[in-house]
């Protein structure tokens, strides 16, 4: 395992939170997935250690999706958040699923305190936002 995915397992297990077992790609990168009830949604969220070990990406990959016709809305609201909001950036997928992303730079001293931090923000931003993404294509 790698030490900075090894960092960030040692911070879930001191919270008590549960993650599904670490997958190793075959490019070496190593992928965390874990879920969170929040107040308005539930997401799954996917961490994503780079074997280099110098970077993170954290992922949250169906947040909503949206018809054809809520497509436009969905893209003005994405938009909005992200000239609003620090942090995370909101997109659409291609299967138009609007997703949320997060990338840092880490290193084997700070991944765990660093990722944990970033999951902790992003729940919490997407927790704000989906709402909002609703609001917009449902009007």
């Amino acid at each position: 395992m790698l030490k900075t995915t090894e960092l960030f397992i040692n911070e879930l297990e001191e919270r008590e939170l549960t993650y599904e077992p670490v997958r190793v790609l075959e490019d070496g990168d190593e992928l965390v997935q874990l879920g969170a009830k929040l107040d308005n949604t539930f997401v799954h969220l996917i961490i994503l250690f780079d074997a280099d070990e110098d970077a993170v990406a954290i992922r949250c990959f169906d947040l909503v999706r949206v018809s054809e016709e809520q497509y436009p809305k969905a893209m003005m609201s994405c938009n909005a958040l992200n000239d609003r909001m620090r942090w995370v950036k909101f997109c659409i997928d291609k299967e138009r699923n609007v997703q949320a992303a997060v990338d840092a730079v880490i290193d084997d001293t700070n991944a765990g305190k660093v990722t944990m931090t970033l999951v902790m923000r992003m729940a919490s931003i997407i927790d704000d936002a989906y709402p909002v993404i609703n609001k917009a294509i449902w009007s």
